[in-house]
């Protein structure tokens, strides 16, 4: 998740969610991190590349959680067909 945060546009790195994400990798609250990002991605104007939502979903399979990978992949559908 530090990778994907890193290659986040300098604008987008002072959102709220992605700060939160930061302090919740620091304190290994994982989950709140993924979680964090994926607000991040729904609720602002950044339009996130195939590499972020396979970079969350392969984050959620490590975690074994199938319903948040399953939704970051869906992601990438949605992105093929604009």
């Amino acid at each position: 998740m530090r990778r994907l945060i890193a290659n986040l546009p300098d604008s987008y790195r002072k959102d709220i969610h992605v700060t939160n994400s930061i302090e919740f990798l620091d304190k290994r609250e994982w989950g709140l991190a993924l979680d964090s990002l994926i607000e991040f991605a729904e609720e602002t104007e950044f339009h996130p590349s195939e590499e972020f939502w396979l970079g969350l979903a392969g984050t959620a399979d490590k975690m074994k959680l199938t319903d948040i990978a399953n939704y970051c992949r869906k992601h990438l559908d949605i992105n093929e067909k604009k």
